[in-house]
Formats: C-alpha cells, structure tokens, sequence
C-alpha cells in the first residue's frame, strides 16, 4: 500500500493523520454529554477518515489501466453529469467527484429507519452540534445489525436499505466509491445530481424536507439531462423513462396503503386489533404489487423483499418521494418560469421557518410567500 500523501485544503497542507485526529476529537467533544453516540459517530468519522486517505484522483485512474472499460464510460459519464449539474444549479465551485475510492465490499453502508409499530413516524435521532435525523448511516455491516436487532427488540418497525451514495455538503471533496460503477447509466446520472442539490441546499435538522427537494430537483435535473444529450444510449433513456411511468403506480398503491393505515392506527380499536388490520393490509399491498407484474421492482421498492415492507419503510419511502399533486415545489418552480437558480434561491428563504411550517409547503399546494408570512 503506497503511503498516505498530505492533502490540500483549504490552501493548505495537512496530512490524513491530522484530518482525523481532528475529526475524532471533534466527535468526542461533541458526544461527551451524550455517551450512547460515541461509539456510532466514531465509525462514521473512521469511515470518511479512511475515505480520505485512501482516495486517488480519477485522471489518475483512468491513465492507470486499473480499471476496466466500462467502468472507465461510468466515470466519464459522472463528470459529465457534474458539469451539467454545476451549470444548472449555478454552483460555482464543487470538489466533488475528483477522486476515486475502492471499497472492499459491495455495499458503501447502509441505512436503518425505525418506527413505532402503530404509527407512520420515523423514530428521531439526535446528535450534539450536527442535528437531528430521521435514520442512521452505517458503513459497519456488525454495528448495524447489533442497533437494528436493537430496535427489533424495543418493538420498533425496522427497514434497511442500501446507502446509494451520501453528501458531506460541501465540507470534504466527495468521492465516487466504486459501489457507484454497478448503476445504470440513469441511475448514476440521478445519483450525482441529487447529491450536488444537496450540495447547494440542505436544512439542517429537516430530513424530511432536504431528501424531498434533492429527489424533486433531482427527477428534473435528469429528465434535462437525458434531452440535452443526444449521445445518450437509446436503452438508457427508455429505461429512465420506464422506470418513472412504473413507479408512479407504485406509489400509488403505497399512498393508498398508507392511508388505510393511518385510518387503522387513529381508530379507536385496542392495540391487538389494530396489529392484525395492520398485518392485512400489508398482505392486501403486497399481492397487489405482485399481481401487477412490474417490470422495475427491483428499482421501484429499491431492491426490498416485499416481505420486509412495514410502517418503517413507507416512511423512508416517503422521505424520498415528494408528492406527484402540485406543492409549494413545482408552484416555486412556475413562479420562477422553470429556472432552477431562482427556484433555489426561493427555498433559501425557507430556512427562516421551522420544519412544520416547511412540510406545508413540501405537501401542499401553497405558494412561497404564503408560507414566509407564517414566519415572520
């Protein structure tokens, strides 16, 4: 193994070493009071630490002759993508996607989501210093399992599902894992302009509202892409196509499930009850979904054991599925004539409002102003 080289940050030269004594020492000072997330917060930083010195630039890569050429067609095709994104979100300057990181495995993490077993709710996490999240990221296959078998045992729903990809926002030069090279040309193109929209924009402490605008902007910004780009592979563009006519169904019989399980859950039936009508339900979703024979499954419920559905999963599903009526997201988007900077710039103002008053405007169809006069 090469030994680890200084890095350039910030104009100035600071070894790996260095970068993660401070990562780790920021960690436990930030969870001193809080002695249950040491442990949790600490792999994370281990990770990005270990991302950091293990990273190489792509042009070196690709000059190499280390990887195959495929996979050589995907990393062209994300700095394409980048490029397209810088110039349709206006940013100006974004390190992302310059290095290259090989992952002994095959999965970059994974997430967990938890929820009370009659309540579509996702269990808060909060942590000193960066806020409060709606799941936890975990890129240590043991950990995972030991919290998941955790909340299991506490009664919780549970869903697990792969990390795609993650933005530290800006703060460190993403990388591209080489996780990302299993993708489709679609999926990659979403991958990287969800994660720069987040690089734009993000609210802190506001799951919910972050992932919904990355995935509303993101679905844009890929439909741009695909129609700017002629040299698109015609299958490519058909799979992008496919895929967002087939999940639209899905969702539907999700909303519906969803529905018909807050009635459930609101009722005035005792808790047993309400367990069976609940189990039935999902019984009633899932062979609705097998009977209509998607072709995308594997993408539309995001590679899920229709098995493993439960109210942890609709509410992950949900965190990344902003509603397909028109809300305080696509009326911006009018009001702005479809320019994007300016439909950024108006969700900035947003930030002056709390996370109820912005799920207004995530879930109705309300204009911008309306919902800033409720901040004031």
């Amino acid at each position: 193994m090469n030994k680890p080289k200084s890095i350039r940050f910030l104009n100035i030269t600071i070894s790996p070493q260095t970068i993660f004594a401070s990562i780790l020492g920021t960690v436990v000072f930030a969870c001193i009071l809080n002695m249950s997330c040491i442990g949790y917060i600490l792999h994370l930083a281990n990770h990005q630490a270990s991302a950091i010195i293990h990273r190489e630039k792509i042009t070196d890569v690709m000059k190499s002759g280390g990887i195959n050429d495929a996979a050589k067609k995907k990393l062209e095709l994300i700095e394409k993508a980048k490029e397209f994104g810088k110039i349709l979100y206006s940013l100006k300057e974004t390190h992302s996607y310059e290095y290259y990181v090989s992952l002994p495995r095959k999965a970059l993490g994974w997430n967990l989501t938890a929820a009370p077993a009659l309540e579509l709710k996702a269990k808060e996490f909060s942590f000193p210093f960066v806020g409060t999240f709606g799941y936890l990221g975990f890129f240590d296959e043991k950990m995972k399992d030991e919290w998941k078998n955790k909340f299991i045992s506490r009664g919780f729903d549970v869903y697990e599902n792969e990390i795609g990809a993650y933005s530290t926002l800006g703060y460190f030069s993403d990388p591209v894992f080489s996780t990302y090279l299993e993708f489709s040309d679609a999926q990659l193109v979403r991958l990287v302009l969800h994660e720069m929209a987040h690089e734009k924009i993000y609210f802190n402490s506001d799951t919910d509202f972050s992932e919904s605008l990355a995935v509303y902007i993101e679905k844009i910004a890929t439909n741009l892409y695909f129609y700017h780009n002629i040299n698109t592979p015609p299958d490519q563009n058909q799979l992008h196509l496919y895929f967002i006519r087939e999940y639209g169904l899905f969702q539907d019989f999700l909303d519906e499930a969803r529905k018909n399980l807050e009635n459930i859950y609101s009722s005035d039936f005792p808790d047993k009850i309400k367990l069976q009508k609940k189990k039935e339900e999902f019984e009633k979703l899932r062979a609705k979904i097998k009977n209509a024979g998607f072709k995308f499954l594997k993408y539309a419920a995001g590679d899920t054991d229709l098995n493993e559905f439960n109210n942890a999963f609709l509410v992950q599903n949900q965190r990344y599925t902003p509603s397909r009526k028109k809300t305080g997201f696509s009326l911006l988007l009018d009001d702005c004539h479809n320019d994007i900077v300016c439909w950024f710039d108006g969700l900035k103002k947003l930030k002056a409002c709390d996370n109820k008053t912005r799920k207004i405007f995530m879930e109705t169809e309300v204009h911008l102003n309306e919902v800033l006069n409720k901040c004031r």
